[in-house]
C-alpha cells in the first residue's frame, strides 16, 4: 500500500480544490487496459471504481446545493438576527427614556405628597381659627354687655331729667341754675360707658377682620389641597403608564432575545448539516480512492501480457449479509432496520438503495428520532421509504 500514497495526495489535492472552487473534480486512476489475464475481482474493483465515481460526483453536487442553501440560510439567519439587535437597541433606548421620566414623575410624586402632607397638616390643625373666634365671642360678649350697661345708664339720665324737669329749684337772676349732682354722675357714667362700647367695637372689628383673614387663609389652604391631591393622583397615573411602558419594553426586549438565541440555534444546526455532508464526500472520495489504489496494484503489468509477473491479490470478501431485522427490498409495506454498532445513514442507504446518497431520505423519514448522523443509536428502530 506503500505505492497508492501519492495517488490518495493527489486525490486529497483534488478535493480541496474543488472545496476552493465549487466545481467537482474526480481524478480517475489510469486503468490499463482490459487483457484476458484480468481477473473477476480486478473487473469488480472497476465496477465499484465507477459506481463510486458516479456517487462522489453525485455528492459533490449534493454538498454544493446544501452548501449554497445553509449560506442562504445562514446569511437570513444573521439579517434577521441584526434585525432583532437593532430592534432590542431601539427598545433599550426607549426603556432607558421611559425609566428616566418615571424617575422624574416618582421625584414629582414625592414632592407633591410632601407639599400635600404639609397643607393637610395646616388644614387638621386650626387652633389659631378657634382661639381667634374665642376672643370674637369673647369681645362679642363685652359688646353686648357694654350695650346694656349703656342703655342702662342713658335710661337713668333719662329719669334723672325728666325729674329735674318736673320740680326745679327756685334761683336768683344772678345765681345760675344748679346742675343736679346725680344727673351729672350719670351722664359721667354714659359717656365712659360710651368710651368702653368704642374701644369694644374697635377691637371687636380687629378681630372680625382677623378672623376673616383666617378663613380665607384657611379656604385657600383647602383650595391647594384639593389642587395638589389632583396633581398627585395625575403624577400618580403618569407614573403607572411609564411602568407598563418600561414592562411592554423588558417583555419585548425578551422575545427579541429569545429569537436572537432560536436564530443561533438554527445557524449552528445548518453548520451541523454541511459538517455532516462534508464529512460523507470525504468519506466516498477515501473510498474511491482507496478503490483506485487498489485498481493500479491489481492491474496486470503491459510488459508480461501472458502471466503477471507479481502475486495476484487475495479475492475480496463478500460483503456481510444484511442483519436478520432488514428486511428485504422485495417485500411488501413499510420497511424497518434495527441499528447495528458501526452503521452510519449513508451505510443503510447503500444497504437498501445500493447507494450511499439516498441517506437524507431516511433522515426525513426518521425525524422524530434522529437529528443527525451521530444522533445513531444501536437497537433504534429505523423507517425505510
Amino acid at each position: 500500500m506503500k505505492s497508492a500514497l501519492p495517488l490518495a495526495v493527489l486525490v486529497l489535492i483534488a478535493a480541496m480544490a474543488h472545496a476552493q472552487t465549487d466545481t467537482p473534480v474526480i481524478t480517475r486512476a489510469p486503468i490499463t487496459p482490459a487483457s484476458p489475464a484480468d481477473t473477476p475481482e480486478l473487473d469488480d474493483l472497476r465496477t465499484q471504481n465507477k459506481k463510486l465515481s458516479s456517487e462522489l460526483a453525485l455528492a459533490w453536487k449534493d454538498n454544493d446545493q446544501l452548501k449554497n442553501t445553509v449560506l442562504g440560510q445562514v446569511a437570513a439567519a444573521n439579517q434577521k438576527a441584526e434585525a432583532a439587535e437593532a430592534r432590542a437597541a431601539s427598545a433599550t433606548n426607549a426603556l432607558e427614556q421611559n425609566q428616566a421620566d418615571l424617575d422624574a414623575k416618582t421625584k414629582e410624586v414625592a414632592d407633591l405628597t410632601a407639599q400635600l402632607a404639609d397643607a393637610q397638616k395646616a388644614a387638621a390643625n386650626p387652633s389659631a381659627l378657634a382661639a381667634a373666634q374665642n376672643d370674637l365671642d369673647t369681645e362679642k360678649q363685652k359688646v353686648a354687655d357694654l350695650q346694656a350697661e349703656r342703655d342702662d345708664l342713658a335710661q337713668k339720665l333719662a329719669q334723672a331729667e325728666a325729674a329735674a324737669t318736673a320740680a326745679p329749684a327756685p334761683a336768683t337772676a344772678s345765681t345760675p341754675a344748679a346742675t343736679s349732682p346725680d344727673s351729672t354722675d350719670l351722664q359721667q357714667q354714659a359717656a365712659d360707658a360710651e368710651d368702653k362700647l368704642n374701644m369694644s367695637l374697635r377691637a371687636y372689628t380687629l378681630l372680625q377682620n382677623e378672623n376673616d383673614q383666617l378663613k380665607d387663609t384657611l379656604a385657600k389652604t383647602t383650595d391647594d389641597k384639593n389642587s395638589l391631591a389632583a396633581q398627585l393622583d395625575e403624577a400618580k397615573h403618569l407614573a403607572d403608564d411609564r411602568q407598563a411602558a418600561i414592562n411592554q419594553q423588558t417583555q419585548l426586549i425578551a422575545s427579541l432575545q429569545g429569537a436572537a438565541a432560536t436564530d443561533a440555534k438554527d445557524i449552528a444546526a445548518l453548520h451541523d448539516q454541511l459538517r455532516q455532508m462534508q464529512n460523507l464526500v470525504a468519506q466516498l472520495a477515501a473510498e474511491n480512492s482507496d478503490l483506485k489504489t487498489r485498481l493500479v496494484l491489481d492491474a496486470p503489468s503491459p510488459s508480461a501480457p501472458t502471466s503477471p509477473s507479481y502475486t495476484p491479490a487475495p479475492a475480496l470478501a463478500p460483503p456481510p449479509p444484511a442483519p436478520a431485522t432488514a428486511p428485504s427490498p422485495d417485500e411488501t409495506g413499510p420497511r424497518t432496520y434495527k441499528v447495528v454498532s458501526g452503521d452510519t445513514l449513508a451505510k443503510i442507504s447503500k444497504q437498501f438503495y445500493g447507494t450511499s446518497t439516498h441517506w437524507q431520505q431516511i433522515l426525513e423519514a426518521n425525524h422524530d428520532k434522529l437529528r443527525d448522523d451521530k444522533s445513531l443509536q444501536v437497537g433504534m428502530e429505523l423507517k425505510i421509504p
